[in-house]
């Protein structure tokens, strides 16, 4: 049993860092833009 657990855990962790991370690239760059715009202005 705790081993089905950890593993089905560890690769819910796996995917959930996975889409996490790519949304968060998506996110910083928009940050970083609408950052930079918002100084320029």
């Amino acid at each position: 049993m705790l081993e089905t657990l950890t593993a089905i855990v560890f690769i819910s962790a796996i995917i959930f860092v996975a889409m996490t991370g790519k949304r968060s690239d998506e996110d910083d760059s928009d940050q970083t833009s609408t950052t930079t715009t918002e100084v320029k202005k």
